[in-house]
């Protein structure tokens, strides 16, 4: 499962860059929370997590320990909202790319 993957990343892959692991299921909160803070979190430039369950926490988490993140997939991920995005684009001024394509609590 997507929690399984996570977990096992945040645990043994200190050098990783980039992660995609956009539509597995079991990825929430709890799980983004784990991989941004682990080491990874410190390093990491590029996540995809499209398609799952976070919310709003999730990226308040990303926010404060991915210092490096540069883009971000959050697309379909229909717990996001727009005071979310409002956050993510004010206190990460490194973030390049930013998909919230499909984001239901984010009006069109």
């Amino acid at each position: 499962s997507g929690a399984e993957i996570l977990c096992t990343v945040a645990g043994h892959c200190s050098e990783l860059r980039e992660l995609m692991v956009g539509a597995l299921s079991g990825i929430g909160d709890e799980e983004v929370a784990s991989l941004a803070l682990s080491t990874v979190g410190e390093v990491l430039e590029c996540l995809s997590i499209n398609d799952s369950e976070i919310t709003r926490e999730a990226l308040r988490i990303i926010q404060e320990n991915c210092p490096q993140l540069r883009r971000l997939d959050i697309s379909f991920c229909h717990g996001i909202t727009e005071h979310s995005m409002v956050d993510m684009i004010t206190f990460m001024p490194r973030l390049k790319a930013l998909n919230c394509r499909g984001c239901r609590g984010i009006p069109k």
